[in-house]
């Protein structure tokens, strides 16, 4: 199964809407914008996942997200 999105939310939320599908094993591809890095950084705060980057083949700015086995990290929990 795979959960995809594109211009919906910041990382951070994207990954709350989708952790229920995510949670059960989905895969999401997340098309990006130039500001996917700086939304990887903040997700990763909260949230451990397995990422691979895909270049976009119609934005020069714009990259997939591939993310795997997302798990929910409180940010109080080190």
């Amino acid at each position: 199964d795979v959960v995809v999105s594109r211009a919906l939310a910041p990382l951070s939320r994207l990954l709350l809407l989708a952790y229920p599908f995510l949670d059960l094993g989905a895969e999401g591809l997340f098309l990006k914008g130039k500001a996917a890095f700086e939304e990887l950084t903040e997700a990763e705060k909260s949230w451990k996942m397995a990422v691979e980057t895909i270049s976009s083949e119609s934005d020069p700015d714009g990259v997939i997200l591939r993310l795997g086995d997302v798990q929910h990290v409180p940010r109080h929990a080190k």
